[in-house]
């Protein structure tokens, strides 16, 4: 019987731990994407200033 719950006891902590660091794989990724989300917002702000000093005109 000890035995067994030492098993779950280990099972459970393994899943825990997973749980935890995938958590903080997704906080990563989550970081990195609002990186990239502003770099292509800046980039497209930047495309549509450049279109509209060359044809005079706003987009909207």
């Amino acid at each position: 019987m000890n035995a067994i719950l030492s098993i779950a006891a280990f099972a459970l902590r393994r899943k825990v731990l997973s749980f935890f660091k995938q958590s903080e794989l997704n906080v990563e990724m989550a970081l990195e994407n609002d990186i990239i989300n502003e770099a292509l917002l800046v980039y497209e702000r930047e495309q549509t200033a450049k279109a509209v000093k060359q044809r005079g005109t706003a987009f909207v």
